[in-house]
């Protein structure tokens, strides 16, 4: 009786209450820009929003001040509309006497009309719109600096993503020779494009090794990169492999550089693409040479992008695995990219484990046995370990993803099978194993993709929160507790480092807390901790990196 008038009194508290409010039993008089409780303790007033989402108070009236601008300003624009000569048709969006009518338009929505304007083609308004307009003045690198950009670009690449090969960057800078995009031809923009991405992705790769080089200049090549783009837009857009490759950097970059939006927008276009270029059917490669050999790696690039954006955001993903008969690339072609062949191979298995246990929810799966489904994905990741060369030694970054595939497979899920007591231990010590490898690299500062780190720790912190609370489940298996409870201290010392370099994580690090601080309450519900873990999973990274990305350019990321 107890515990269901707690559970009812939880259902009658007020939704609408800030959140210091809500957490010290306060009335909450819902003011704004803030309540009276938090302007007296000048503290920052937070509410949540319909999805879960805190946001502050400011920002809502800040929200409300802005639609009473824009309502005003939309009735004057009623008013001189008879004087308006141009009539758009109903995909069109209307400025003034200007419009462009494009099926994109609404994706522009929210990204600044002031830079959509400042562009003709409906696809320089989508690159411009997302990623600014700014033009800038930078020159290439020259002499042992190229050597230098090149091989920490491809030290990352060919280990994780590989989009472009060695030799077609060097062929591209000898070919341009020098930046004079209005002599050269379409081959030599591409090039010099090329070029700079590469070279604004290896100095931000620099800047997350050593946080006291500045990214200043890494972004320097990126908008002298898409300042190129802007005045040839077919280079993002025309329906060819170049034109996926050139969105495949950009996307390679503005994930390092946690630029989440635009990254899935640019996704979306090289997804559509490769449908119409057919790329996701074997018959479009030829592994017989080295132009299909390096199409083939483009083509699984892009699929990595898209199924490690997914994966974190909760969104579901664009081309279906079954849909896909593309053949894996020859490692033969280059040894250094065996740690890349292998986490293609895992990335395969995360889209298996996420439609299964999330996307799907268990339709159509009614005959499915879950618990030797699992049994037959940990002997697969378990065997995705084992490099593809004879002698070759297991890859950390493998090693590290298939503890992060693990955590995933038997995290405790909504409506799934209660995890037997072997997978339980599997669950606790995998768990134990991420959060203190992350430890090791955040302190050596290794670490460059925050955004995608504080998913997977989180996780694995409320998996072994998860596994503490069910005392007789842990004496039966004999979990080492001390060891186990240290790590909780340590998961949450670690989110909040990484928290001091990468602001937008705060929500992981303020709900872990939450979850830790209730281990010890004897009438806590375990596995409560499910769904509210994952609820982070869906909105925080994605929409905080359109506002607060900029502030943390000179900031570490991590792998």
């Amino acid at each position: 009786m107890h515990r269901s008038s707690a559970r009812s009194a939880v259902r009658r508290t007020n939704v609408t209450a800030c959140l210091r409010c809500r957490s010290r039993k306060q009335r909450c008089d819902q003011q704004l820009p803030a309540c009276s409780n938090c302007q007296r303790a000048g503290a920052e007033c937070v509410s949540t929003d319909l999805d879960g989402t805190p946001t502050p108070r400011i920002y809502t009236k800040q929200l409300q001040d802005k639609i009473r601008m824009l309502e005003q300003e939309l009735q004057k624009h009623k008013q001189n509309a008879s004087h308006d000569p141009v009539a758009p048709g109903d995909n069109a969006m209307k400025l003034g006497s200007w419009s462009v009518s494009s099926p994109y338009c609404d994706s522009l929505q929210g990204y600044g009309l002031a830079n959509v304007i400042s562009v003709s083609d409906p696809w320089e308004c989508a690159v411009d719109g997302l990623l600014g307009h700014a033009r800038v003045e930078v020159s290439l690198p020259t002499g042992n600096g190229v050597d230098a950009l090149l091989s920490i670009y491809f030290e990352h690449s060919d280990s994780f993503t590989p989009v472009v090969s060695r030799a077609k960057i060097e062929a591209a800078l000898a070919h341009v020779g020098r930046d004079d995009q209005d002599s050269l031809d379409k081959t030599s923009q591409d090039g010099l494009f090329t070029a700079y991405m590469v070279f604004a992705t290896s100095i931000l790769l620099m800047n997350r090794k050593e946080v006291s080089l500045p990214a200043s200049r890494a972004e320097a090549y990126f908008l002298r990169a898409r300042d190129i783009v802007s005045r040839n837009a077919t280079m993002m857009h025309g329906c060819s492999v170049q034109a996926i490759q050139n969105i495949a950097l950009m996307v390679q970059y503005l994930l390092l550089d946690a630029k989440l939006r635009p990254a899935w927008h640019l996704l979306g276009i090289a997804t559509r693409l490769i449908l119409e270029l057919n790329l996701q059917n074997a018959e479009a490669h030829d592994l017989a040479t080295d132009d299909g050999i390096d199409q083939c790696w483009l083509f699984w690039s892009v699929y990595s992008f898209e199924r490690m954006l997914c994966a974190v955001l909760g969104r579901p993903f664009s081309i279906p695995d079954e849909a896909i008969t593309a053949p894996l690339p020859p490692i033969h072609s280059d040894a250094g990219r065996s740690a890349a062949l292998q986490l293609i191979l895992q990335r395969r298995m995360l889209s298996e484990i996420c439609v299964t246990l999330m996307q799907n929810k268990y339709r159509n799966t009614a005959s499915l046995d879950v618990t030797a489904w699992r049994e037959d994905m940990l002997r697969r990741i378990q065997a995705s370990q084992v490099p593809s060369q004879p002698g070759a030694k297991t890859s950390d970054v493998v090693a590290g993803y298939s503890e992060n595939l693990k955590v995933l497979l038997l995290f405790p899920q909504n409506n799934q099978d209660a995890l037997s007591p072997s997978h339980l231990s599997i669950l606790a010590h995998t768990a134990y194993g991420v959060i203190q490898r992350y430890k090791e690299l955040f302190k050596d500062g290794h670490l460059r993709y925050y955004w995608r780190t504080l998913h997977h720790l989180h996780r694995a912190g409320s998996a072994m929160i998860y596994c503490l609370k069910l005392p007789e489940i842990a004496q039966q298996i004999e979990l080492p507790l001390k060891q186990y409870r240290e790590s909780i201290n340590i998961c949450s010392a670690v989110l909040w480092g990484m928290v001091e370099r990468y602001r937008p994580g705060a929500q992981y690090r303020d709900s872990f807390d939450l979850l830790s601080t209730s281990l010890d309450e004897s009438e806590a519900d375990a596995y409560s901790l499910a769904p509210e873990s994952e609820m982070l999973d869906f909105n925080i990274l994605f929409s905080s990196d359109q506002s607060e990305h900029r502030d943390f350019n000179d900031a570490g990321g991590f792998e």
